[in-house]
């Protein structure tokens, strides 16, 4: 990583740079989640419920895990939202973001993380599947993956 590089880890962002940083992304998903969710609200609550694992290249955030790491029970960190803006795809930061977050849960006692994929989402579910998630539930247009953490 160079020094112009960052990762903060476990922050809780507020709803403005998490609105942000969404609407940036909006396009990536094979959904635009501005048709699935309002943003505003969403940030809002991302904002107040969940962790973030980010990562910043010169002051801009270009990265983040949102995770839920409220499931006591089972101990698994729900994962909403993965994005890394499309200008930075194939440089490996999802990968250090995965390994950031992965540390961060198992520091808080949870072993697992779960997310949703639509079906039709090659791209990321291949992403997924090559940080060892596999899929443990199949829905009408969704998949649901786990990850234990080792």
């Amino acid at each position: 990583m160079e020094n112009s590089e960052i990762i903060k880890i476990g922050c809780q962002l507020q709803k403005k740079e998490i609105y942000e940083f969404l609407v940036k992304c909006n396009g990536l998903f094979v959904k635009k989640l501005s048709s699935i969710v309002d943003l505003k609200t969403y940030s809002e609550k991302l904002s107040n419920n969940s962790r973030q694992i980010c990562y910043y290249i010169e002051d801009e955030l270009i990265g983040m895990w949102v995770l839920y790491v409220n499931d006591l029970k089972d101990k698994t960190a729900f994962i909403p939202i993965i994005c890394v803006l499309e200008q930075y795809h194939k440089r490996g930061i999802g990968g250090k973001l995965y390994k950031e977050a992965a540390k961060y849960v198992k520091k808080m006692g949870f072993n697992s993380f779960m997310l949703e994929v639509y079906r039709s989402d090659d791209r990321a579910r291949a992403i997924y599947q090559s940080f060892g998630f596999k899929i443990i539930e199949k829905r009408k247009d969704k998949l649901i993956l786990k990850n234990m953490i080792e």
